[in-house]
């Protein structure tokens, strides 16, 4: 790259940015980052039992429709009403019984007319009154599974199991407006849960949806509503990474290079390019090239780093379930990982959409990133 003698060109780990600059031409700097164990850490965890929220208004009569009639083991529960959804509903469905052996059970038109129900998304709370099961997953239509995996080794007997949200407005005007702890809002569309367990918390979240028709105004949907129960109720919360449910997928060029187990879409604003995906139309430019260091991840996770450089020093969080903070890693960096290259693990910090930086384990066991700030002599 020949630039003018007025350029500083920075060359981090991952990619070059630009730095104008008028300093000297002969000049040098380094600056280096590193990332030191300052001492483990965790979020304080609710317990479950707390009073519920207080509303007391009971839901409306409901008609029983039949109910399925298996043994206790989880059974997969996906919502597909209409001609479209119906048909996404059955893919997605079909995907998670090939990757992950977990039978499943669509929640259709027939189930919406029996529960007198005005929107077919709110059948999820109602799950335990129309299945037998004790143990479910529920999955979005629109859930894509990629790889196999096993969901029962992930249920807990006293937690919902989810992923986190992604940042957008909306989660973050819920999280203020409701006192919701920002780093603990899931995303719906991945859970885990039991009868036993969370059946009154489902109650509890059409209570309130029927006590406060469009509130929130923000969320037509019940993953606000979810939130705010689970909170409010004390229900403790499991993270997963976000391989589990990769929200807004196909966003950016990173997101084909990291391998998941749940896509949830393949194309951002084209939900129904799944039917494409699973019918042989489509096909997404996955490039599985990064291999994540699962020990090593483990190794790591719930930990606190102290980021030290250009003469500061702050720390960084690196919660359980792959996401950062908050506070986050400067320059939108939510999420992290360590994967293998052939020169050794790496230590990655990324944002939604694309990687940001890269650590390498220095031999007194802190992770180090260097950038070289130099002039470069025009020819």
């Amino acid at each position: 790259m020949l630039m003018g003698p007025s350029a500083l060109p920075i060359f981090p780990a991952s990619r070059s940015t630009g730095l104008s600059t008028s300093a000297p031409a002969t000049r040098h700097w380094h600056f280096a980052q590193k990332l030191k164990s300052c001492r483990n850490s965790s979020w304080p965890r609710a317990s479950i039992g707390s009073p519920c929220s207080g509303w007391n208004r009971r839901p409306p009569s409901r008609s029983r429709p039949s109910r399925t009639k298996q043994g206790a083991q989880m059974i997969g529960v996906t919502i597909g009403t209409g001609e479209y959804y119906t048909k996404l509903a059955q893919h997605a469905a079909q995907a998670i019984e090939k990757m992950t052996g977990v039978k499943t059970i669509i929640l259709g038109d027939e189930h919406l007319a029996s529960s007198g129900l005005p929107y077919s998304h709110h059948l999820k709370l109602r799950i335990f009154d129309l299945v037998d099961h004790d143990q479910v997953m529920f999955f979005d239509s629109d859930m894509v599974c990629l790889k196999p995996w096993n969901p029962p080794r992930f249920a807990k007997t006293d937690a919902v199991v989810a992923v986190a949200e992604r940042l957008h407005p909306m989660v973050i005007r819920a999280c203020k407006d409701w006192d919701i702890p920002i780093q603990e809002y899931f995303n719906a569309g991945l859970m885990i849960f039991n009868r036993k367990s969370h059946q009154e918390w489902l109650r509890e979240t059409e209570r309130f949806v029927t006590a406060n028709p469009g509130v929130p105004s923000y969320d037509p949907y019940d993953q606000t509503p979810l939130n705010i129960t689970r909170h409010r109720m004390g229900l403790k919360l499991e993270l997963l990474d976000r391989r589990y449910n990769w929200v807004g997928f196909g966003t950016g060029t990173f997101d084909y290079e990291v391998p998941l187990y749940m896509a949830h879409g393949l194309k951002p604003y084209h939900k129904f390019a799944n039917i494409d995906f699973f019918e042989g139309r489509y096909k997404p430019p996955f490039r599985w090239h990064i291999q994540i260091n699962e020990e090593e991840t483990n190794r790591l996770k719930g930990q606190t780093l102290c980021l030290k450089g250009a003469h500061q020093e702050k720390s960084l969080r690196l919660n359980c379930d792959g996401t950062i903070g908050p506070p986050y890693y400067p320059g939108t960096g939510r999420h992290w990982f360590v994967h293998d290259k052939p020169d050794g693990s790496r230590l990655a910090i990324t944002s939604d959409t694309e990687l940001l930086r890269e650590f390498t384990r220095a031999p007194d066991g802190t992770w180090e990133s260097v950038q070289e700030l130099c002039l470069e002599e025009s020819g």
